[in-house]
């Protein structure tokens, strides 16, 4: 949320997209912050139980490969701890089609694991769920957002995804220039021409 403000002066006028969006853990707390709020997934038994839990989100499911959107659908793009389930090859497309549904002006947001952490490092390795994953280096994730055309490409890291509260929004914000932190975000805008 408080990326989106930063970005955009009133968020209640926006559709926003989580790109993979599971079970739809997060979206409990974004109930009646946006205009729509669409969930997306490659799993459609996840997306059947997110929609029976959390019937104010617009769920569908796709084939990994093409958003079912249109061209500039979306103020927010958003992903959480999704791009390490990509295989690699298919990162560019990934990337891309976030390009492509994200409007002019619009903002995209990707949280990832932090590869430079060792306590991420090992729970990834430990973590059933994550046996597939392949970490993204922040400065990697960065050169693929830039060579897709969004500028103003930054990262930084954080301790919680979402920030558990005012202190650790605060420690994040002061420390986010350095590779402590669990995770990390990408913050990108689409240019308006």
């Amino acid at each position: 949320m408080r990326l989106g403000r930063e970005h955009f002066p009133d968020l209640t006028e926006l559709d926003v997209l989580d790109l993979g969006c599971g079970l739809g853990a997060y979206h409990p707390g974004l109930e009646g912050k946006f205009r729509e709020l669409h969930g997306i997934d490659v799993s459609a038994q996840s997306v059947e139980l997110a929609a029976t839990r959390h019937p104010f989100v617009h769920y569908s499911t796709f084939d990994g490969v093409r958003l079912p959107y249109r061209d500039g659908q979306f103020s927010i793009v958003f992903t959480v701890c999704v791009m390490h389930h990509v295989p690699p090859p298919q990162w560019t497309e990934f990337v891309a089609d976030m390009f492509r549904v994200t409007k002019p002006g619009g903002l995209v947001l990707v949280f990832e694991h932090n590869p430079y952490n060792p306590a991420t490092q090992y729970i990834v390795k430990t973590c059933d769920i994550d046996k597939d994953a392949v970490l993204l280096r922040p400065g990697q994730l960065r050169r693929m957002f830039a060579d897709a055309g969004f500028a103003r490409v930054e990262t930084k890291t954080i301790i919680s995804v979402p920030p558990a509260g005012p202190f650790l929004s605060r420690v994040d914000s002061f420390l986010g220039h350095l590779p402590f932190g669990a995770q990390y975000y990408l913050s990108g805008v689409k240019p308006s021409s």
